[in-house]
């Protein structure tokens, strides 16, 4: 059962949509207005930073917008 789980996660973390531009590599990524303003990309959590997203965390488990690093997908039935 768990390795059911495992594999359940990583498929939903494999479905996971990009939104905005690609960074450059260095966690840096297009500008914001909003200082403190987050959001997801990918499964990396980023933070608007002096009028830039920057990385604060990778997600293990994922990142949803609004919510930040979950472990599980909300309304989900597996984990």
């Amino acid at each position: 059962m768990g390795i059911l789980r495992i594999v359940m996660c990583l498929a939903l973390i494999g479905c996971a949509t990009r939104r905005g531009n690609p960074t450059d590599g260095d966690g840096a990524g297009p500008e914001c207005t909003e200082e403190g303003a987050h959001r997801c990309q990918g499964s990396t959590y980023q933070v608007c930073t002096g009028g830039l997203f920057a990385t604060e965390t990778e997600c293990l488990g994922g990142c949803l917008d609004g919510l930040g690093c979950v472990e599980c997908q909300p309304g989900s039935q597996f984990c």
